[in-house]
């Protein structure tokens, strides 16, 4: 699922202009900064780190929209999902845009609210820029392929993602996790196959290539994506956790223990 609808810029931490800005600065370059920097803690897998950095600059600057938003962000990613609703909810009334009807879509399908996620997601579709219409494009393929089991209308979001961007690694995933769900192997080994290739360390890629010939029986071919998972337990129990703890990936794991 695609968490973020805009580009976010990423920053060096140790520079000290990005980690303390100076007095100096103008406001407008001061939030400006104070953003940056949560999001490079975000993108670094600090989300505490982030949030303290938010609530940091929502404690200088409280009526600004866009700490709100990145708050929202946040907690949402945290699974806060109670948290996040007042923020959003207050968002979508003072601030409408495609970014937090997006943040909205997030939410609403956190809470169970598919239907509601899915006009949210296609809002944006329609009225966001190019970044927000692909993500809300991975986000509805991948919401009716999982929780609207509507196979027909996932293809036809997936055909619209790679419309939008063909050969990208969050194209290939998508591309390969709706296709594992419904089943159609050959296609799901094609694309995520790709998305290794092009990032051979992440962790969604890994693990659905796992689940993937675990389910075909194809132990051999697991083998070498669960010997790179042995150091990334989210990778095995994101795996775990999808194949309900099969006897296939527990032989498996054990055959690959003393590798």
């Amino acid at each position: 699922r695609s968490s973020q609808p805009h580009e976010v810029m990423r920053y060096c931490l140790t520079d000290q202009q990005i980690i303390q800005p100076p007095l100096e600065y103008e406001p407008a370059l001061a939030k400006d900064v104070l953003l940056k920097r949560a999001w490079s803690y975000y993108h670094l897998q600090q989300s505490e780190q982030a949030l303290a950095c938010i609530e940091e600059a929502l404690a200088k600057y409280p009526k600004t929209n866009a700490f709100i938003h990145c708050k929202a962000d946040l907690l949402l990613s945290q699974k806060r999902w109670q948290d996040a609703e007042p923020l959003v909810e207050r968002l979508v009334q003072v601030a409408p845009s495609p970014a937090t009807q997006f943040t909205r879509g997030n939410l609403n399908w956190a809470r169970g609210q598919h239907r509601e996620a899915a006009i949210d997601f296609q809002h944006v579709l329609k009225f966001g820029s190019r970044a927000q219409e692909r993500a809300a494009a991975t986000n509805l393929a991948l919401l009716f392929a999982e929780e609207l089991d509507d196979p027909k209308i996932a293809e036809l979001y997936l055909s619209t993602l790679i419309a939008l961007a063909p050969d990208t690694v969050a194209t290939h995933i998508t591309v390969g996790r709706v296709s594992l769900l419904q089943k159609r192997y050959p296609r799901a080994e094609r694309f995520l196959l790709q998305a290794h290739q092009q990032r051979p360390s992440d962790l969604e890629v890994v693990a659905n290539l796992i689940i993937l010939y675990v389910r075909l029986r194809q132990t051999e071919k697991a083998k070498p994506f669960l010997a790179k998972a042995k150091a990334l337990s989210d990778v095995y129990h994101l795996t775990v956790k999808a194949l309900g703890g099969s006897a296939d990936l527990k032989q498996l794991a054990a055959e690959t223990a003393d590798q």
